[in-house]
């Protein structure tokens, strides 16, 4: 399971529709959150689990009315004066492999408040972009649950106080709910204590004709259960095995790196692109000789254009007038004298004037010889010279120097290139690698999907076995049913006893390395001793001898129970993304350095890291910058009342954590 988008509207602290986009690279498993206390980190936390299991979230044990009020409690709540939405809604998109095709899924839950307090629940499931339709809405969150059964969940998404709980848990009661949670085992006891419930109330037995069909159903559900043990080995040794290539892979990765294998690489492009920046260089030169060829200089003198322009502007009036003096001269005899003839005044005169020309225009004389063409060609140059051609020279120069710096920067990168030859090996080593990866992940895919199918045989086995229970109860007698009873919780207590010690040795053999490896002590431990009673941790030093518990550090217990939380994750054999939130507040600055190098980007192929900026600080983001694929910054308006999701993390320089 790969986590996509983590979406939350009208929920806590976020107003409206908030979508965080936690999809990680393939080479970089982390996802870097940053939020002040208050601003909504444990909010995303707990609407992930809300998503995927609804009421069981809260608890085994929480009533419907209880649930109601908590989810009532979580929609969010705006300033005074502002009406309060009714909804809110949470969901989760997410790839899943099945029978090897990855699938995408929404899990969407939607809450709506009635008027009389009353909380209606809304689940929507869908595949590849539509709604699951081959499962009956009954069986939605048994599939959720499948996917990620609510006992286990807690060992992947979790915050510091449950690494300080564990931590300060000397009695064994919290690791001895994990471990029986893991596997199952709760319910089995509960299934023993039903059936002690059942001998207690009854003494007559069943008959012999349906034992038959009761003894072939148990061997199915342990030939089944066989199956899916054996898958889960596999499956856990498939998952070391690609850890440790994927440790390779990284290393590899970071030589190549160091070696400029990329620039090596993308050595064509580059050289490509220097082509490309010379290109236009010299064309955007070529441009800027033909405007100094042409009219530029003029352009640097911009007052005598005016001038020129404006002369240009006089001297047309001027001749328009002219033109207009020898047609009034051709009439000026006719027109003086009917003037004269009708009144005497001296109109006449001034005909005689404007015929001499007297009235010119402003008193200028007309000094160029233009035509009007020639004219107009040369007032639309002089508007080019005032108008386009300034605007054209800066964008040329500026096209100048983009082309310089272009050619520049990319000389530099390829004088740093070494030759693809230098690094082919180095390529091929990651390739094959990559390669490996790839074939693991595949069958690690394949993996799921048959137990998948094999938790589904078991569980049509567990039916079967039932139902011919059931017939052999109504077909015999009461004193056979009770045997049957007690026999059958005979194996359910040896079932169980097996089950707890074949988990038990391998927690306590990958507990004492994870520890030895977040140490900074090396191989301390040679083994994580847990009492399969009282699930007391006993330490074992790497002589065998025994370590009390009570010389380990406050921050190498809080490593212990991060290895515990890491080995039970390992051992339930589930590839789920790591969800942690706040989980370097108790940590030493030494510790906190193992965990950064060692555990966040290795524990998972996805982690979701919730932290402040106090936990994750520059120089930690620094550390974790080769593994992050995408951090965000949760910023809280105390004002509004509301949360906003913001890319980076918190004012740290972005190019130092922010990969995308």
């Amino acid at each position: 399971m790969i986590f996509l988008e983590i979406s939350l509207e009208n929920f806590g602290t976020y107003a409206g529709c908030n979508q965080l986009d936690v999809r990680p690279d393939a080479s970089r498993p982390i996802v870097l959150i940053g939020g002040t206390n208050g601003a909504g980190k444990t909010t995303i936390l707990e609407s992930i689990l809300l998503c995927l299991h609804g009421k069981r979230a809260l608890g085994p044990s929480v009533a419907r009315k209880e649930y109601e009020a908590h989810v009532a409690s979580r929609i969010h709540v705006p300033p005074a004066g502002e009406e309060r939405s009714s909804e809110a809604a949470v969901a989760v998109r997410f790839h899943h492999s099945e029978s090897g095709v990855v699938h995408e899924y929404l899990v969407e839950r939607r809450w709506y408040k009635t008027p009389s307090g009353r909380v209606r629940e809304q689940l929507l499931l869908v595949r590849d972009e539509e709604v699951v339709d081959d499962l009956p809405e009954s069986a939605w969150q048994d599939f959720l649950d499948g996917l990620v059964p609510p006992g286990v969940a807690n060992l992947f998404f979790f915050d510091g106080e449950r690494i300080q709980a564990l931590a300060d848990d000397d009695s064994g009661d919290r690791l001895k709910d994990a471990i029986r949670r893991l596997l199952g085992l709760d319910l089995v006891a509960q299934l023993r204590a039903d059936l002690s419930r059942y001998v207690g109330r009854n003494d007559l037995g069943e008959a012999a004709e349906a034992r038959g069909r009761v003894v072939s159903a148990q061997d199915e559900c342990a030939r089944a259960e066989d199956a899916l043990r054996r898958l889960r080995t596999e499956q856990a040794a498939l998952t070391v095995s690609r850890e440790e290539v994927a440790g390779r892979a990284m290393r590899e990765r970071e030589r190549f790196a160091r070696q400029g294998g990329m620039l090596a690489v993308e050595r064509g492009k580059l050289e490509d692109d220097f082509e490309k920046a010379v290109a236009l260089g010299g064309s955007s030169e070529a441009r800027v000789r033909e405007l100094v060829a042409g009219l530029l200089p003029f352009a640097i003198c911009p007052a005598i254009a005016k001038d020129v322009s404006a002369r240009i502007a006089t001297e047309q009036a001027l001749e328009e007038r002219e033109i207009v003096l020898r047609h009034l001269e051709a009439a000026a005899a006719g027109l003086a004298e009917n003037l004269v003839a009708r009144d005497g005044s001296d109109v006449a005169q001034v005909v005689a004037k404007l015929i001499t020309g007297e009235a010119a225009v402003g008193g200028a004389d007309r000094i160029h010889d233009l035509t009007s063409a020639e004219r107009a060609l040369l007032a639309d140059q002089l508007r080019r010279v005032l108008s386009d051609l300034p605007r054209e020279s800066a964008k040329l120069a500026r096209e100048l120097r983009k082309a310089e710096e272009q050619r520049t920067r990319t000389r530099e990168l390829l004088d740093k290139a070494p030759d693809p030859s230098d690094v082919s090996e180095l390529l091929e080593k990651l390739q094959r690698l990559d390669r490996e990866l790839g074939a693991i992940d595949a069958e690690l895919d394949g993996l799921a999907s048959d137990l998948q199918r094999a938790e589904y045989e078991c569980k049509v086995a567990e039916r079967e076995r039932k139902r011919a229970t059931e017939a052999l109860a109504r077909e015999d007698g009461l004193a056979d049913r009770v045997g049957h009873a007690v026999r059958a919780a005979a194996v359910l207590g040896e079932f169980e006893d097996r089950a707890l010690s074949s988990k038990l040795d391998r927690i306590e053999v990958e507990a004492a390395r994870f520890f030895n490896r977040l140490s900074r002590k090396g191989s301390l431990l040679s083994r994580v001793a847990i009492d399969a009673d009282t699930f007391r941790v006993e330490l074992r030093r790497w002589d065998d001898a025994e370590l009390p518990k009570e010389r380990l550090s406050a921050g190498e217990k809080q490593l212990l129970a991060i290895a515990l939380l890491w080995a039970l994750a390992r051992v339930s054999g589930r590839p789920l993304p790591v969800v942690i939130d706040t989980p370097l507040a108790r940590f030493d600055r030494a510790h906190r350095e193992q965990l950064l190098h060692e555990y966040f980007p290795v524990v998972s192929h996805q982690v979701v890291i919730l932290s402040t900026d106090t936990e994750v600080d520059a120089a930690a983001a620094a550390t974790l910058k080769p593994s992050t694929s995408r951090s965000f910054h949760l910023v809280h308006d105390d004002k509004l009342c509301r949360t906003t999701v913001q890319d980076g993390y918190f004012a740290i320089d972005s190019e130092l954590v922010d990969a995308r």
